[in-house]
């Protein structure tokens, strides 16, 4: 399966999401565009694109800044989630090795024997 649509440069991108209507600094765009890639940051733009719109274009006054916010929102709550996750398997982790050590843990000579 061949696929249809022709990668785009950088520069391309920034020039595509300016005439769909996003507001922003060419550089600053191609910038943000260099360390979060396009595709990554559609999610982002998604909610602001007009309905039915076949050209996809953005609702007015939509900027970078709104879109990146919303970008920094969601890589934040992603950290924050995260270190909740880490911190509830390490409770779960010392829990289960606290109640089983006692009954079977390995002898010092077991863990020195050579096998």
């Amino acid at each position: 399966m061949k696929y249809e649509k022709p990668a785009l440069t950088f520069a391309e991108q920034a020039d595509r999401l300016l005439a769909r209507g996003l507001v922003a600094d060419h550089t600053e765009l191609l910038n943000v565009l260099k360390s979060v890639n396009y595709y990554r940051l559609s999610a982002y733009w998604y909610t602001f694109r007009i309905a039915g719109d076949p050209d996809d274009r953005l609702r007015p006054e939509t900027t970078l800044k709104m879109v990146w916010d919303r970008y920094v929102f969601d890589r934040q709550l992603r950290l924050l989630v995260m270190d909740a996750i880490e911190r509830v398997e390490v409770a779960i982790h010392t829990q289960i090795v606290n109640r089983h050590t006692p009954d079977h843990a390995l002898t010092r000579d077991f863990v020195r024997a050579e096998h």
